[in-house]
């Protein structure tokens, strides 16, 4: 989940500021680091571009893939926390325990 966070949503902020910070410098090393930057975000929006048409979701959608990264890693340490406290699963009617595994 942290990983998941960490590139999901800290890698494209950071991009972002970056980009920001060069592209405001005025010349030199940060217009240049600005550059490679932008060339990193074109880059991660190619590759997600990819996945999104092989899953057939709309390109434009990739915005919002900071957020939904954070979803899901709110999700899974939920459920971390959920198994790490015993809690029962409740689905289809049903009750599950699940034990942790150290």
């Amino acid at each position: 989940a942290l990983l998941m966070l960490l590139l999901g949503v800290g890698t494209p902020l950071a991009q972002v500021g970056a980009l920001a910070a060069g592209a405001a410098s005025g010349g030199g090393v940060l217009v240049w680091a600005a550059v490679a930057v932008a060339w990193g975000i074109a880059a991660q929006a190619t590759a997600l571009a990819v996945v999104y048409r092989t899953c057939r979701v709309p390109v434009r959608h990739i915005v919002l893939s900071p957020v939904g990264a954070a979803l899901v890693a709110h999700t899974l340490w939920q459920g971390a926390r959920d198994l790490a406290e015993r809690r029962p699963v409740r689905w289809g009617g049903r009750e599950y325990r699940l034990m942790p595994e150290d």
